[in-house]
């Protein structure tokens, strides 16, 4: 679905409506179910009901998934007569987890406008105050209703990291909704990810080839080498755009409590690499906890008696972060690594 620019022609308006509170709706999704000539609604006693409230009064066509393919028609047809039409529904964005997409899709692919109202959605509130990093994130929708299909269903997906039971349920009803040509792209893009990708020989990073891109680069600082747990550290620092040198990944950290070890983590080959290629700095990029602190350490250690530097990234108080909010390992952490301004 594409925004198109506001020309007056008749489109299909995507309408928010209210989640649980009346002043959630907008000034501008009232003045469009005003100005549209009639609504598809899933429940028509709801949305009459909120248009009532409204003071609004409109013809309201029951839309849901068993009769999407037949209104199509009738949609397209009406559009091409001159009507703007609103598509609402119960509560919330439309299309989200709701009926409506084929409709969208067909009016879409025949050339009118489909506008979308920003405005109330259940799950962004519910992300933003969970305190779940949402860079990024997956929404599913909701899973079938037949329960041995929705256990099963959900076995698979919870093998998925930070999946639990509720995001496995919409993430097996978005892939039920699938029609055969996007499911059938969506398992040869999984298959191909377990084919195609591999690790770098050289620095362990993620890539299609035998030697990642920024080890084969001639332009990065190949005497510099920054040490990460996993590859996901490289994206972020990547996203900096600061750091220029080259990368190890060291796939875990020391953690004897999981019975993991030097030997079990990429430390040796980063030995042999500070020898192999005159390295200066190591630079141990990874998180302060007690595992981070135990593998920064043997690091450094194993690394004595070779010429190199080993630094650490700094560590402390976030920047805008209020004091009275920080936790006492942090502040120990930024008394400790204070720096001098005078």
């Amino acid at each position: 679905m594409r925004q198109k620019s506001y020309d007056d022609s008749p489109s299909l308006y995507l309408i928010p409506t209210p989640v649980g509170n009346m002043e959630d709706i907008t000034l501008r999704a009232i003045n469009t179910l005003k100005k549209v000539d009639f609504l598809l609604c899933e429940d028509t006693r709801i949305t009459a009901e909120l248009l009532n409230k409204l003071d609004i009064k409109k013809k309201l066509v029951h839309s849901d998934d068993h009769n999407e393919d037949s209104l199509k028609e009738m949609v397209l047809s009406k559009l091409q007569d001159g009507l703007n039409i609103g598509l609402v529904t119960d509560r919330g964005t439309p299309i989200i987890s709701d009926p409506g997409y084929k409709i969208v899709e067909y009016v879409t692919k025949n050339g009118f406008n489909v506008i979308s109202l920003p405005g109330p959605t259940a799950f962004v509130p519910a992300l933003t105050m969970s305190g779940i990093n949402p860079a990024p994130f997956l929404f599913y929708g909701f899973l079938n209703s037949k329960e041995s299909k929705r256990i099963k269903e959900l076995e698979s997906l919870k093998k998925l990291p930070t999946i639990g039971e509720k995001s496995a349920e919409r993430l097996a009803f978005a892939i039920l909704s699938m029609d055969e040509e996007d499911a059938n792209l969506f398992s040869e893009s999984i298959m191909d990810v377990k084919k195609k990708i591999k690790k770098c020989k050289v620095c362990g990073n993620i890539t299609e080839k035998e030697v990642c891109n920024i080890c084969e680069s001639d332009e990065r600082d190949s005497k510099t080498i920054c040490v990460v747990e996993d590859s996901k550290n490289i994206i972020s620092l990547e996203k900096i755009g600061t750091y220029n040198g080259k990368y190890h990944v060291l796939n875990g950290l020391i953690s004897p409590m999981d019975g993991r070890g030097p030997d079990d983590i990429e430390i040796n080959s980063l030995l042999k690499r500070v020898k192999n290629e005159k390295i200066d700095e190591i630079i141990i990029a990874i998180s302060p906890t007690l595992e981070g602190e135990t593998t920064a350490l043997y690091i450094s250690k194993i690394l004595e008696s070779e010429n190199v530097i080993v630094s650490r990234i700094a560590y402390g108080i976030p920047l805008g972060a209020d004091m009275e909010y920080l936790d006492p390992m942090t502040l120990s952490m930024a008394l400790n690594n204070r720096n001098k301004i005078s």
